[in-house]
C-alpha cells in the first residue's frame, strides 16, 4: 500500500492499492455508485485501486483495469495497450473539492511509473469528461458501442 498526499484543502487519506478489488471495497463502492454489474468483472481485472477514505467511510475510488472481454467492456471496441482507468465514484457530499481529480490522477500516474499509458472510455455528458481534462488527458478518439458515442482518453500527459 502506499499513503498518497490528498490535494489541497481535502481531508481523505489516499491510498493506492494493487488488484484486485477486495469484495468488502468493492460492496463500499457499491454503496456509493449504485447497482452496477459489471463491478465485480472490474474489480477482478484491476491492475490497481485507489481509495479515499474519511472517518473511516470510502467516499472515492477508481481503478486500473488490465483487459478485460466480459461481456459490456470497452476492451471490445478499443485497441488500446495500456490499462483502463474507471469506476470513478466520489461521495456525493465530496465532490466538487478535487477527490476525483486526486484518485484518477495517481492511478494514472501509477500506471505511467510502470512504463504504461492509461485510457479511459467515457461518454462525452459524463461529469469524468472535466476529470480527466483537469488531470492532463486528451481525446485520443471516439467509437460506437451500439448507439452509443465514447472517448477514448489517453493518459499519457497525465500531472
Amino acid at each position: 500500500m502506499t499513503v498518497l498526499l490528498p490535494p489541497a484543502g481535502l481531508h481523505p487519506a489516499l491510498t493506492l492499492h494493487p488488484g484486485p478489488v477486495p469484495a468488502a471495497v468493492q460492496a463500499a463502492v457499491g454503496r456509493l455508485r449504485g447497482p452496477d454489474p459489471r463491478l465485480p468483472g472490474r474489480a477482478a481485472h484491476a491492475a490497481l485501486y485507489a481509495q479515499a477514505v474519511a472517518d473511516g467511510t470510502l467516499v472515492g475510488f477508481c481503478l486500473a483495469e488490465e483487459p478485460n472481454t466480459e461481456p459490456g467492456a470497452s476492451w471490445a471496441h478499443h485497441g488500446a495497450a495500456g490499462p483502463e482507468l474507471g469506476v470513478l465514484v466520489v461521495d456525493p457530499r465530496w465532490r466538487g473539492r478535487g477527490l476525483g481529480v486526486g484518485l484518477v490522477g495517481a492511478v494514472a500516474r501509477a500506471v505511467a511509473a510502470s512504463g504504461r499509458t492509461a485510457v479511459a472510455v467515457t461518454a462525452p455528458a459524463s461529469p469524468a469528461v472535466a476529470v480527466n481534462r483537469r488531470v492532463g488527458a486528451r481525446v485520443a478518439g471516439t467509437f460506437r458501442r451500439g448507439p452509443e458515442e465514447l472517448w477514448l482518453w489517453d493518459f499519457a500527459g497525465v500531472r
